[in-house]
Parts: structure tokens; C-alpha cells; sequence
């Protein structure tokens, strides 16, 4: 039988690219689960080296914080698990038309401005490497200047601003604090080779803490924080007192000579100096005395306080002590 040639016909070429295409579709369903198991593979893969970096990430954060055995002191810095006066709160009151707060006496006319707080302080960890405390250490009592250059005293006037400190009838602490503060630092000016650094001169407020950073920051080589007293249970205790760091022997030695010259005016009621952990004495480096200049709550003392020419004389006397003690 004789067969009828082929022909490429409309139909016979449609037909044919059918079925084409369904040999394509049939190839890549053959191949669709060898593909998904390659990204399968891929993105396990990816996900490995990501963990591995997260853990070597965490393990590196992690180092630095176990070494934090050491805790802040009050004064400075303290050694591997030192606790020092972490629990306390050393502050000075500054409510305004109150006395400051604590004990005296007609004996020693002492002022405890120290409160305690009742928060426990963490346990401290062990070191896990023998890498150095990260804390800086504290500064040196010296200001570091050269040995030409001039000697930096910081004068502080106590209170200021919303905080007017001890108030008695229309007399405001503040005020008085930095009258004669004003003058010390004229007064210093006024010799010459004295840097004088005063942590507020005008009526603002100043935060503790702030006092210690302007001394420290300016490597001040000596500190005198004005202040006056009061004691309302008895109102016959008077006179003037220096407080300091009781740890810091430098202070003890600079508030016994200031007291000591000031001993010589018989005009005055000159207290002893007391050791007592006030916050400017305490997180100050060089040595620092916080004066009471007197009892406002003592009428004596108050008249005194209250006027000008007091206050004059009264910053000369401080001036010269303070002088005589820098050996200037």
C-alpha cells in the first residue's frame, strides 16, 4: 500500500509544539525536588554560620562584665569587693527653712549629715581574669600643674538657688554663704599666683555632686565649702567649725591648721574640727574642709552672720588661714 506523504500542515505544527511543552513541564517536575533540597541545603547551611557568630558575639559581650568585681567607694574607687559606703547615703540637707538635720550639743556642736540607706548592696563577683579593674584611679591630691604655675583654690558657697539652706526669721543661709564666699575669692585673687575657682558666684542652684566635678575638673590643690549651722534644741551653742573626709589625712591636716590660726581672733568662738563624711569633703580629691561659720539659730552668731562688715572680716580671717595652711 502506498503511503500518503507528510505534510506540515497548521494542525501538525500546533500539535508538535504541545508537545513540547509538556516534555518541558515533565522535565522540570523531574528536577523540582533535587532544586528544593539544594536551597534546603543552602539556607541550613547559611543559618549554621549565623549561630556561630551570634555565639561568638554574645561570648565576647559577656567577658567584660565579669570582671566588674571592684565597687565605687566614697571617696574614690575601692579595691576587689569592697564595699566601703555603698549604703550610705551621704547628703546635706537642703530643705529650705529647715535646719539641717542631726545631734549637737553644748559638748561638740556636732552636725551628722549622714543617712543611711536601707537598699542592700549586691554581692560582688570574683574576678574570672587577671586583667586590671576598669575603674580610673583616683586622682592625686597635687593638681598635677606644672611646678611654675599657680595653685588652684576652689571656693564653694553652700546652697543657692531653690535650695536656700537654713532659714531663721528673714536670714537665709544661701545668702550668706555667698557673700563671704565672694570675698574669700576676691581676697585670694586679690595676692596673686592663686587660681580661684568658685563653684557658683551668683544665687543658682548647684548639685553636690557638681561641686566635686568643678574641683576636680579644674585639679584644684585645695577646697573650702562655706556653710552655717544651726541647732534649734539648744540656742547657746555657737561658733565656727571646719568638717573634712575623716579618711583623707590631707584634709584632717588642712581643717586643724585653719582652725588652729582662726584660734588666734579671741573675738571668736572657735569649735574644733570635726571629722564627719559630708558629700563635697568626701567625693573631692584634694583636700577639702566644709566651714560653719557660725549657729544661726544663737543670736549672736546670727547678728554676726547677718552683717556686712561681719562678713568681710570674717572672709580676711578664713583667707589668711586658708593661705597659711597652703603655705603661701
Amino acid at each position: 500500500m502506498r503511503r500518503t506523504p507528510y505534510k506540515r500542515t497548521a494542525g501538525n505544527r500546533s500539535r508538535a509544539r504541545i508537545a513540547a511543552r509538556r516534555k518541558l513541564v515533565r522535565s522540570v517536575v523531574k528536577l523540582l525536588p533535587a532544586a528544593l533540597l539544594a536551597v534546603i541545603v543552602v539556607v541550613l547551611a547559611v543559618r549554621g554560620c549565623m549561630n556561630l557568630r551570634d555565639n561568638a558575639i554574645e561570648n565576647e559581650d559577656q567577658e567584660p562584665s565579669q570582671i566588674y568585681a571592684g565597687r565605687q567607694g566614697t571617696a574614690g574607687y575601692g579595691d576587689v569587693g569592697s564595699d566601703l559606703k555603698d549604703n550610705v547615703a551621704v547628703k546635706e540637707i537642703a530643705n529650705m527653712g529647715s535646719s539641717h538635720q542631726g545631734n549637737a550639743g553644748p559638748d561638740d556642736g556636732r552636725v551628722n549629715l549622714v543617712g543611711t540607706d536601707s537598699t542592700p548592696a549586691p554581692t560582688a563577683r570574683p574576678l574570672v581574669s587577671p586583667s586590671p579593674l576598669p575603674f580610673p584611679s583616683p586622682e592625686p591630691a597635687s593638681n598635677g600643674h606644672e611646678l611654675d604655675s599657680e595653685m588652684v583654690i576652689v571656693i564653694d558657697a553652700g546652697h543657692g538657688g531653690y535650695d536656700g539652706g537654713s532659714v531663721v526669721g528673714d536670714v537665709i543661709e544661701k545668702d550668706i554663704n555667698l557673700a563671704v564666699a565672694k570675698e574669700i575669692a576676691r581676697l585670694l585673687e586679690e595676692h596673686g599666683g592663686i587660681t580661684v575657682v568658685q563653684t557658683r558666684a551668683s544665687d543658682e542652684h548647684v548639685g553636690l555632686q557638681e561641686r566635686s566635678d568643678i574641683a576636680n575638673e579644674a585639679k584644684g590643690d585645695y577646697f573650702v565649702s562655706v556653710h552655717c549651722n544651726t541647732y534649734k534644741d539648744d540656742a547657746s551653742v555657737r561658733g565656727l567649725e571646719c568638717h573634712y573626709n575623716e579618711k583623707s589625712d590631707e584634709g584632717a591636716d588642712f581643717a586643724r591648721s585653719v582652725t588652729n590660726d582662726l584660734k588666734q581672733y579671741t573675738d571668736m568662738k572657735i569649735r574644733s574640727e570635726k571629722a564627719n563624711d559630708l558629700a563635697v569633703t568626701v567625693h573631692t580629691y584634694c583636700p577639702a574642709i566644709l566651714i560653719e561659720m557660725g549657729f544661726l539659730t544663737n543670736a549672736t552668731d546670727c547678728a554676726n552672720l547677718s552683717d556686712a562688715d561681719y562678713q568681710k572680716q570674717l572672709a580676711e580671717r578664713i583667707t589668711k588661714a586658708v593661705l597659711k595652711a597652703a603655705g603661701l
